[in-house]
């Protein structure tokens, strides 16, 4: 989730839902795309790694390689972390670029906490990725004079790619990579010649071809610069210094990072593009998030009816036990892909965390899932897996970054910036709580206090578990079917537990004054493509008995919408993977006028009525401007649709 210039759940915040898949009238979740959680999730066994691979030799060129365990992937000695090192709330390389010194007390800390891989996400645009390499270099170095013997630290380094103009200056060209793109490739070999003891992966993009990030490629870009990194490959590996050359050990594995719908070849990310992308790595580094996903897609996060009287530890075990599975049902979905392209290819997790502080949608007013005990729980259960799999996790991540959430730079308890196992004042999170007491931490610390005294590595809350356990909430209760004749979404207000969403162009969903009304803005013609926005229960609503009822809603706009239609209906499914929907506006069925029209439209009058999960409404109510596959359909600049007293009636 380390960024260049945004960051993933950025885009989560304006684009919360995206048209993904065959069908393009399906709204999905950018973290998820429809996979959903399988009780007792069953993988093949990890194909063995396929010679020559990157080995845990590093500066060791003169040792023979063990008959065994000498891979670096997938090994459990050498464990795997995402690192980002700034620590102001401002990234630059100019002001607040992390100091070798200061990088060099990060490689410590890791290296207590058993890590010994770490993964990068950029090569040039800052220059924190070759202060780290120095860092590295000092003390794995025999000849340095700051060697430590035993010391190795092994780095995945990332490869920013992005489109041509998707930061504005013009038409974004996906079929191309940007200016930047080709920096960061042109670094990459610069720094695997000058640290091919270091560098044993090399990752070609970030989450740059899933379609919910603005900056994505197509495939074929990726394959490109992936093809043209395997090309450099040689037996005769030359480490360069004043003369580099344009060659790359053998032994280094060439990856591409991103989502796990990407891999698996779901909806849009499936044909010889893909095949293509997977024919091409060395590996595949798969990227998934429960965590988001208890808001995007929580058909597993809610307590079911069955274990509510649970103890609050056991309901919080449960729950994480749920997330392991939801995280492998993802796994499998690209195992199951990969394997019938090419079984030979191992499967790494490139990114897996637990945020442990949120004031946005993961806290107690939403899926209340952000916390340190529910983070150690989840790094356990995955660490535990991945070591038995025989997989490389980094897990996200090593520090808490402030610069991250740059969107909500006030907002110091975004979700986004609490991510790490050890915080900014120098506290090891829970999960770490049994390193400082066997004293792993002693000696070390992270930067200096206020008074210029070095900030010493303790436990938060001090240590104290029921401290800690007054911050942990439950996962909201699944509901039992709702046993009135009517089920409101605002009335005089929102309903509790219902929120507002909106993604794509520049279209919003938010509040009138009074609270009893929402009040939605469409796209524009400078934003082309689809729009959208949403109303959501923070849990899945559970409306079994309705199917014979309607939804009804009173709506009308600041301006006649003669020439525009969208689509207004609701979502189910456990991953929100069926629409439900009439068109609305121009000379339809159901105008959008300047006067409040009342509508109560039977709920199988709607799309796709065969299909209707009323067990699992995760959109009370949606609007889509797309129309027949095309986003043309806007609603004018300046003009707002007004919608109020929705329910649904039995």
């Amino acid at each position: 989730m380390n960024r260049l210039k945004i960051n993933k759940h950025a885009l989560l915040t304006c684009l919360p839902l995206l048209l993904i898949g065959c069908d393009s009238e399906k709204i999905e979740d950018p973290t998820t795309n429809g996979a959903s959680p399988s009780e007792g999730v069953v993988l093949v066994d990890q194909p063995a790694p396929v010679a020559p691979y990157p080995n845990v030799l590093g500066y060791d060129v003169n040792s023979s390689r063990s008959t065994t365990n000498d891979f670096l992937l997938g090994n459990p000695d050498f464990q795997a972390i995402s690192y980002g090192s700034f620590r102001q709330t401002v990234r630059d390389s100019v002001d607040n670029a992390p100091s070798v010194e200061e990088i060099k007390e990060d490689l410590l800390l890791m290296e207590a906490m058993g890590i010994k891989v770490i993964r990068t996400y950029h090569t040039q645009d800052y220059i924190d990725t070759e202060r780290l390499l120095v860092a590295i270099d000092a003390f794995m170095n025999p000849t340095s004079v700051e060697y430590r013997e035993g010391f190795k630290m092994f780095v995945m380094l990332g490869i920013w790619v992005d489109a041509v103009n998707s930061w504005g200056g013009g038409e974004i060209d996906r079929t191309q990579g940007s200016a930047t793109s080709e920096a960061e490739m042109d670094k990459a070999i610069e720094l695997v010649n000058l640290y091919p003891e270091i560098i044993k992966v090399m990752a070609v993009g970030n989450e740059s071809m899933v379609h919910w990030a603005g900056y994505h490629v197509s495939p074929a870009v990726v394959t490109n610069y992936i093809n043209q990194l395997q090309a450099l490959k040689t037996n005769d590996f030359t480490k360069g210094y004043d003369d580099l050359v344009d060659e790359i050990p053998v032994d280094t594995w060439i990856t591409s990072s991103d989502n796990f719908a990407v891999w698996a070849g779901q909806g849009d990310y499936a044909g010889d593009d893909y095949k293509a992308l997977i024919e091409a790595v060395d590996y595949v580094s798969v990227h998934s998030y429960p965590f988001h996903d208890t808001h995007w897609n929580g058909e597993f996060w809610s307590v079911p009816l069955d274990e509510q009287e649970l103890t609050k530890e056991e309901q919080l075990q449960s729950a994480m036990a749920r997330a392991k599975e939801h995280f492998l049902s993802q796994v499998k979905a690209v195992q199951d892909n990969v394997n019938a392209i090419d079984p030979t290819k191992q499967i790494h997790i490139g990114e897996t965390g637990w945020s442990t502080i949120s004031s946005d949608g993961f806290s107690v007013t939403g899926t209340k899932a952000a916390d340190e005990y529910k983070q150690k729980l989840y790094h356990d259960a995955l660490r535990s897996w991945s070591n038995e799999f025989g997989a490389s996790l980094f897990f996200f991540e090593a520090f808490d970054e402030q610069w991250k959430a740059g969107w909500e730079q006030a907002d110091e308890n975004h979700s986004e910036k609490h991510f790490g196992m050890i915080d900014l004042n120098g506290q090891a999170k829970y999960l770490l709580w049994d390193l400082v007491d066997q004293g792993a931490f002693t000696g070390l610390t992270r930067g200096k206090d206020g008074e210029g005294n070095d900030i010493q590595i303790t436990k938060s809350y001090d240590g104290n578990i029921d401290a800690l356990m007054l911050d942990v909430e439950l996962p909201p209760y699944k509901e039992a079917p709702v046993n009135s004749e009517k089920y409101t979404v605002i009335g005089d207000a929102l309903s509790e537990g219902v929120n507002l969403y909106w993604w794509g162009g520049n279209s919003g969903i938010y509040l009138n004054d009074a609270g009893s009304t929402i009040m939605l803005t469409g796209g524009s013609d400078s934003f082309p493509g689809w729009w959208g926005a949403g109303v959501q229960p923070s849990v899945q609503a559970n409306l079994t008995g309705f199917e014979q009822g309607s939804l009804n809603f009173d709506i009308k706009a600041t301006q006649a919408l003669s020439d525009v239609t969208f689509k207004l209906g609701m979502q189910t499914g456990s991953s929100g993977s069926v629409n439900h929907f009439v068109q609305v506006g121009g000379s339809t069925a159901y105008p959008v006028t300047t006067e409040t029209q009342t509508y109560s439209i039977p709920l199988s009058a709607l799309a796709n009525y065969e299909q209707m999960d009323l067990n699992a409404v995760v959109a009370l109510m949606f609007f889509l401007g797309e129309v027949d596959g095309a986003g043309e359909n806007y609603i004018p600049d300046g003009v707002s649709v007004e919608v109020s007293n929705i329910y649904y009636s039995k």
